[in-house]
Parts: C-alpha cells; sequence; structure tokens
C-alpha cells in the first residue's frame, strides 16, 4: 500500500474517511515525531536539547478535535509534550502561540478553505511558519517506511485521550491591541458585518471590534462542519449575504474570514466584494 500522506505547501490535506482516516493521520504523526526528535539531538539544529513542547490546534471541521487528540497521544508516546489549545483555533493563533509558549513547532488539523469533506495536517516550524519541503520531506519518508513495515501503535478509543490544554486567545487578543489602533476604529462609530464562516474566527475579529465600539453584526457564527453546504472561503459568493446587508444601508462594509481565519475579504460600503489576498 502507497502512503497518500504528500505535503504541499499548507501541508498534507486529504478527503475524511478515504485517505485523511485515524490510520494515516497516526502514521504522519509518528513520522512528524521522529523527524522533531532527530532535530533534538542534532546539535546544529535549532531546537537542539530545547524543552519537546508541541502546540496542537485544529478547526471546525468533522472530527477536528478528535483527529487532534489522536495527534496528541502519538507525540506524547514518542516521548514529546503536546498541549492542545482549548477549543478550535485560528492557523494565526496556533503561529503565535508556537512563539509565546517557546513551542518546538505546531500540529494544526485544518484544510483552511477546502470543502467540507477534506481534512488536513499541517506543521509549524519554531516560528510559526509553515514547515518547508525539506522538513516535510523527512516526515513523508518516515512515514513510507513505517507504512511498509505494518506499523500499528497501541492507541486508546477514539476521542478519550487526555491531554493538557490551554486557552491561546488571552495573548493572541493582547498583541493584536499593541498593533492595532482599536480607538481609531471607535472613534469612527463604525457598523461592521463580520462573516465568520461557521469558522474558527469566532470570538476574535468580532469581539476585538465590539471592544474598540464598532456595532457588529455576525453572519454564521454558529458551528457547522458542513460550513451551509459550501467551501468556508470568503470570495465573492461566500460574502454574498454580508454584501447584501451593506447594500441595504445597514452596515458601512463586511470583512469575512475564511474557515481557519487566516485569509480575508471586504466587502466595501457600496457592497463591492474587495480581495486582499
Amino acid at each position: 500500500v502507497k502512503s497518500p500522506i504528500h505535503f504541499g505547501t499548507s501541508g498534507w490535506r486529504g478527503l475524511i474517511a478515504h485517505d485523511f482516516t485515524f490510520e494515516y493521520l497516526r502514521l504522519a504523526t509518528q513520522g512528524l515525531a521522529l523527524t522533531l526528535k532527530s532535530e533534538l539531538r542534532r546539535k546544529n539544529s535549532p531546537i537542539h536539547d530545547k524543552r519537546p513542547l508541541v502546540v496542537i490546534g485544529h478547526d471546525t471541521r468533522f472530527l477536528g478535535r478528535k483527529f487532534a487528540l489522536a495527534a496528541a497521544e502519538i507525540l506524547q508516546q514518542a516521548g514529546l509534550e503536546p498541549l492542545l489549545t482549548q477549543r478550535d483555533a485560528p492557523t494565526p493563533v496556533i503561529a503565535l502561540s508556537i512563539r509565546h509558549k517557546k513551542a518546538i513547532g505546531g500540529v494544526n488539523i485544518t484544510a483552511s478553505h477546502n470543502p467540507f469533506g477534506y481534512s488536513g495536517f499541517k506543521f509549524s516550524m519554531p516560528n510559526g511558519a509553515g514547515a518547508p519541503p525539506e522538513f516535510t520531506g523527512k516526515i513523508e519518508a518516515h512515514a513510507e517506511k513505517l507504512l511498509a513495515k505494518g506499523w500499528q501503535p497501541k492507541t486508546a478509543v477514539i476521542g478519550t485521550f487526555s491531554c493538557p490544554e490551554f486557552d491561546p486567545a488571552p495573548a493572541y487578543l493582547r498583541r493584536i491591541r499593541k498593533l492595532i489602533d482599536l480607538r481609531a476604529i471607535g472613534k469612527a462609530k463604525l457598523r461592521i458585518a463580520v462573516e465568520l464562516m461557521h469558522g474558527t474566527g469566532r470570538g476574535y475579529i468580532d469581539t476585538l471590534l465590539e471592544e474598540a465600539g464598532a456595532k457588529v453584526t455576525r453572519f454564521h457564527e454558529n458551528l457547522n462542519p458542513l460550513f451551509g453546504g459550501g467551501s468556508p472561503e470568503p470570495n465573492e459568493s461566500g460574502m454574498a449575504e454580508a454584501a447584501q446587508f451593506v447594500r441595504s444601508g445597514q452596515a458601512d462594509f463586511a470583512l469575512g474570514l475564511d474557515g481557519d481565519a487566516d485569509r480575508f475579504g471586504i466587502v466595501d460600503r457600496d457592497g463591492t466584494w474587495l480581495t486582499p489576498n
């Protein structure tokens, strides 16, 4: 059997229950654990002899938390220290958490703005950036060898593994408050429609805008792993409802986030959709 684990620029993605399964996820995680342990031993490595802390997060997709717990279990069995976000978390929040916690990296179970049937496995380096091909290639090579050997870990019943958790929101929100002039937003007395796409951005962008003094109207802030039947992408069709709200005069403009809140869309005052990506 050939391994389906192949990393692109944003990690390994696959169809849930087809090639993105618990079996292959554990295989990828063990490949990562072997790669990290090798780096921890290597004298010239930036993580040489560091505390083996690995931040783990996930988006709002089907089985996201159970996949994250399965990855945490494999990392712990390998002698590493997994630390799981309390709830689904935006990709930029996970990136900052890696730096803030001085972790040796982070695992993010996300398929970003892909259709609802997909999930993904993304690894970020100690600086929070996505792992380069020379690193992910080692994960793939280890996974191929493990598969060929018939590697089978002993694991707890899915979803029952217990892992240390933390709330990444306070540190991230503090950082944003330092970077953004929230008072200027407050003085403008803005009415802003926020398209959350059933994703991880709720409690971040909407909360900060309200804190600043803006009047916020939320769209699709509830959890829905089907994302309303489409892809959680803040493109023209994804932001159509928020655009109509702006055109009706009920908001000055609209902001939208994708499923893992690392790309965004804007609807201008006249209802025109813009992309900054």
